[in-house]
């Protein structure tokens, strides 16, 4: 199996995986990232933004049932948790899809889809993406 060496090698494309990345282009590093599943992470996800995004819908039913203390009737106010979800799921995606086209549009930069592991010094970790298998290793 061929080798493919690289200046830097950034396994997972959440928190801080692609402001590395992002540093390594500007400095010229041939870089790799490599992503097993969904851009962004934890945070962009199920963590922060479907969090936020939900805690947004709750605060807005919220002020709008106190509609009188501002002046105003809203009259009955129901909540449609399929419209709330998919508002979600919506926001999770255009992040997702934000952080992705961000990590592609970097110089020197490669974005690899599948798992990494490491193997054995220095850096050198498989990454399957559907059947195929690569090895990569960084230059130092």
């Amino acid at each position: 199996m061929p080798v493919e060496v690289f200046d830097a090698i950034v396994v997972g494309a959440g928190q801080a995986g692609p402001a590395l990345a992002a540093r390594c282009a500007r400095e010229g590093l041939r870089t790799a990232v490599i992503e097993r599943h969904h851009f962004g992470g934890t945070c962009v996800n199920v963590g922060c933004v479907p969090t936020k995004t939900l805690v947004a819908s709750a605060r807005a039913v919220r002020q709008a049932h106190r509609g009188a203390e501002y002046g105003f009737d809203a009259g009955e106010i129901r909540v449609d948790m399929a419209r709330v979800k998919a508002r979600k799921e919506r926001l999770v995606l255009q992040s997702r899809q934000g952080v992705e086209a961000w990590m592609r549009g970097l110089d020197h930069t490669e974005v690899i889809t599948g798992e990494a592991r490491f193997v054995a010094p220095p850096c050198a970790p498989i990454c399957r993406a559907s059947t195929m298998c690569r090895r990569w290793t960084t230059r130092r």
